[in-house]
């Protein structure tokens, strides 16, 4: 008999596949269910977010490091002991980043949930009127390119620090001539503050504005030398 052409069939179970078909001793896998090909891509896809957020917070500890050498007296003063490197090991890159430089976590407040230290009752008297908060304060971690600040709210005021000082907010307006009289003096004249009293942070500037019924006071705070805690130490391992 001329026999030209046989076909075999046979089923080869494996660890990999529930089942391989013999074509013409070719070797074909079964096709994948739809059910079974999604759950493989969302299996992969979380692959690739996990090692793609690791090599991202790798590279931006790394820039921290490297980069970042100042912070603001005002948040240092702010911080309890370890709380600020507490919060600095939380931070994450933010989602622009590298594009923008800015990165921001809380450190202590009702968002900061993963903080292992908890919000501060303070009480801070606004000098020209008496008034007093006793609140619980929030306080925000902001770091950029090459220097740590922070954001703090304690009830109506809020305090803003940069690389040449701050930026106090008032929730009132003041006159011309206790606006005069603030420019020159100590923060402290105008708010008094566990972090600002008998501080040599001079005012450089008042302004105030009818339309948010609020003053703004800007001042002058030279930032203090300040390292990220695995650059303070290197033989700490960043991850």
């Amino acid at each position: 008999m001329d026999v030209r052409f046989v076909v075999i069939w046979r089923v080869v179970a494996t660890r990999h596949s529930p089942q391989e078909v013999m074509v013409g001793g070719e070797r074909r896998g079964r096709r994948r269910s739809p059910h079974t090909a999604d759950r493989d891509l969302a299996a992969a896809l979380a692959r690739l977010k996990v090692t793609t957020e690791g090599e991202r917070l790798r590279v931006f500890r790394e820039y921290l490091a490297r980069t970042v050498r100042i912070a603001s007296p005002l948040l240092l003063e702010a911080c309890r002991p370890d709380e600020l490197d507490e919060a600095v090991w939380r931070l994450r890159p933010g989602t622009r980043w590298p594009s923008s430089p800015v990165s921001r976590i809380m450190v202590r407040g009702w968002s900061a949930k993963s903080a292992h230290y908890g919000p501060v009752t303070v009480e801070a008297v606004e000098a020209g009127t008496g008034e007093r908060y006793a609140v619980m304060d929030k306080l925000a971690l902001v770091v950029g390119d090459r220097s740590a600040h922070m954001i703090l709210a304690v009830a109506g005021l809020g305090i803003r620090t940069n690389d040449r000082g701050g930026r106090l907010l008032m929730p009132r307006l003041l006159d011309f001539d206790e606006r005069d009289q603030l420019v020159g003096a100590p923060l402290d004249m105008a708010v008094r503050h566990p972090i600002l009293n008998d501080r040599q942070y001079i005012i450089a500037g008042v302004e105030s504005s009818v339309q948010l019924l609020q003053t703004q006071v800007d001042f002058l705070a030279p930032p203090e030398e300040w390292r990220v805690p695995w650059a303070r130490r290197p033989d700490m391992d960043p991850f």
